[in-house]
């Protein structure tokens, strides 16, 4: 007996479907979640905030310090 003949009876069809399905879910509850529960104002902060120098936690003070002594 062969391997393909082994994997053609096995019936593998099934678990690309049910992947399909388990993805189109998720798709749909992230949408309806997205807009349902969002709020223009809410989007408008959170596009702002990589471009926010205000609340950078991350800046390195030293490196202010030593460009003044320059």
């Amino acid at each position: 007996m062969k391997l393909s003949d082994i994997m053609s009876a096995a019936n593998l069809t099934v678990y690309p479907r049910i992947a399909l399905i388990l993805f189109l879910l998720a798709f749909i509850v992230v949408v309806a979640r997205l807009l349902l529960f969002g709020s223009p104002a809410k989007w408008k902060h959170d596009a702002s905030l990589p471009l926010d120098d205000v609340n950078d936690r991350f800046v390195n003070k030293s490196r202010k310090d030593s460009s003044d002594d320059a």
